[in-house]
Formats: structure tokens, sequence, C-alpha cells
């Protein structure tokens, strides 16, 4: 539109935890973002970019560039109803109101580009909003897959999609436990609650617990019980 430096001027001048980057479909588009934006906040950047980098079918095919596109990238986002329009397709969504599958690959495809780049994987909205069953089984889905956040549509949806995404204490607790077990003699292999533990176990562990110790500062900074 030409607009976009006089847009990024007014809206940097607030120090905005993150801005949503829509429509991109390589990374050039992010890199020449991410400069403009040091501009306004220098070599100390404190606004991290979200590109939403599924909205359309070129951009599938480009998801590891586009995560690594620029070190200010905190995450990318998985979106699909504008690529959906893309392809031409009526809906993205079974009868059932599942994700179709070809849509399920590319939410697959993007969930692992994020973790492959170290960055946050945000999933897409639920737009059936009087279906709250369906949003807490797919953002209980989005959590267990790897993904660290879900975009909400509605106010009403936050507390549910929250929830699910939410690290419980007898999850941290399991967490703990298996890096005890392994640091005091459990060795690279042991059994636990009838499970077999290996490397890859506790490799998981440890990033679990900090995302965890995470959430609990967001929910000091927020003045909620941690």
């Amino acid at each position: 539109t030409g607009m976009t430096a006089d847009d990024l001027s007014s809206v940097m001048q607030a120090r905005p935890d993150g801005i949503l980057l829509p429509k991109v479909e390589d990374r050039n588009t992010v890199i020449t973002i991410a400069d403009w934006m040091s501009a306004f906040d220098g070599d100390r950047p404190l606004t991290a970019l979200l590109p939403i980098a599924t909205e359309n079918s070129r951009a599938v095919f480009r998801l590891d560039e586009i995560a690594k596109a620029h070190p200010r990238v905190g995450g990318i986002a998985y979106g699909v109803e504008d690529l959906a329009a893309t392809m031409g397709l009526s809906r993205s969504r079974s009868e059932s109101g599942h994700l179709l599958p070809v849509f399920q690959t590319v939410r697959h495809l993007a969930v692992i580009a994020a973790h492959a780049a170290g960055i946050a994987a945000i999933d897409t909205p639920h737009t059936m909003l009087d279906r709250f069953d369906l949003l807490e089984e797919e953002a209980r889905e989005a959590a267990v897959s790897g993904f660290t956040g879900k975009f909400a549509l509605h106010p009403a949806q936050i507390s549910t999609i929250n929830e699910a995404l939410r690290i419980t204490p007898a999850i941290v607790a399991e967490a703990e436990e298996i890096l005890s077990l392994y640091r005091n003699g459990g060795g690279a292999v042991f059994r636990y609650k009838g499970r077999m533990i290996d490397t890859p176990h506790i490799q998981a562990a440890r990033p679990l617990l900090a995302r965890a110790a995470s959430q609990g500062r967001a929910k000091t900074k927020q003045g909620d019980p941690a």
C-alpha cells in the first residue's frame, strides 16, 4: 500500500510486544519489515515479528526460510482461512468441524518449522464460535503437538485456550522426576511408570519446564497467583 513505514512509525512508538505480519510469502518480506522495525528500536529490539506463514500455498514450501529469516522473528503463526481461499476451496473444515486433512498437513509443517528455528508456534483460530467443545479439543491437540499459543477470535474463547495450553503441576512434577532420576543414576535408559525413558524424553523435559516457568512469570506479571 505504500503506507507500511508510516504505520510502523506510529505503532513502534508504543513498544508493542510483537507485530503480526500477514500474507507472508517468502523471507524477503520478513527481512524488509524487520529492518524497518530496527530503524525505530535500533540494535536492542523490544518488539518481535510474528509472520503468518501459511496464508497462501507458495509460503507453505518456504516455512523453514520464513521461520529463520531474521533474529527478530519470535514465532510463526498458522492461518487456515486465507489458505483455503487462495486454493479456491469453499471451506477448511469437515461437517463435524474438524480441519480437513490438507490443512492438518500444513498445520504440522508449520509447528515443525517453528521448532526447527527455536521459536514460538501459534495455532490457527477456531472459527466455530459456539462450539467450545471443538475449541477445547483443537487447543489441547495443538498443545500436545508442540504449539505454544493459539489465536482467539472472541474474548469468550480465551479461558478455554489458556486452560488447554496450560502446563499443569502434574506435568511439571513428572518432568522434574524424570530429570531427577536421570541425574541420580537412572542412566541413559530407565523405566518410569511402566514406560521406557531415554534421551529424547530427557531432552523434552528441559524445554517443557522452561515453558512452565515462563507461564508462571506471565501470570505473576498479570497479577495472578503464580
